[in-house]
């Protein structure tokens, strides 16, 4: 019995991330990407810019004629990252790859190129999970999340407006108190 609502368990799993690949909203993947790139108004550690840490060559690809500096706006930041989303989408699939959250994901923050030979860093497996939970939970639990933030709590960008506010702890960390916790 404990094997059959596994497998079970595994199959809805596999047919709800399914639909979700099927139905990809590139403007939900980019807002679970934005708090996953943890952007502090700091160039990255390899020259990449803005909210969505765009690097120069993605940049150039997507938004010819506007300088790099622009990167560091969210307005033409994410409009190079949603182009790059969907850039992403067609090369996935065009090379057989599901062009799913999680992929996307990888390729966004590995390359294409690591992704399709297979030479992807370990980190990026991370940053994909933590990138395509987002995405999922922004479609399947943002109904059912309550608002937990209090006034002394720092609110984060809200995931395609699916989620009202979540919040980071404070440095008040009274008991019993509840918080919902997005890493």
């Amino acid at each position: 019995m404990t094997r059959l609502l596994c497998a079970l368990c595994v199959g809805l799993s596999v047919v709800s991330v399914t639909t979700a690949s099927a139905a990809l909203d590139p403007a939900r993947l980019a807002d679970a990407i934005r708090p996953v790139e943890n952007w502090h108004g700091l160039d990255g550690r390899h020259g990449e810019r803005g909210p969505y840490q765009i690097t120069r060559g993605v940049w150039s690809m997507h938004m010819p004629g506007t300088p790099f500096a622009a990167a560091r706006q969210e307005g033409p930041g994410r409009a190079c990252a949603l182009k790059h989303i969907a850039w992403l989408a067609r090369q996935l699939k065009a090379a057989g790859w599901p062009d799913n959250a999680h992929t996307i994901a990888l390729a966004y923050n590995a390359g294409l190129t690591a992704v399709l030979t297979g030479k992807v860093p370990l980190e990026s497996y991370d940053y994909a999970l933590r990138v395509e939970n987002l995405y999922l939970l922004g479609a399947a639990m943002a109904p059912r999340i309550p608002s937990v933030c209090t006034t002394d709590e720092r609110p984060l960008l809200p995931l395609a407006a699916a989620v009202s506010r979540v919040c980071l702890p404070s440095t008040d960390h009274r008991a019993n108190r509840p918080i919902f916790l997005i890493p």
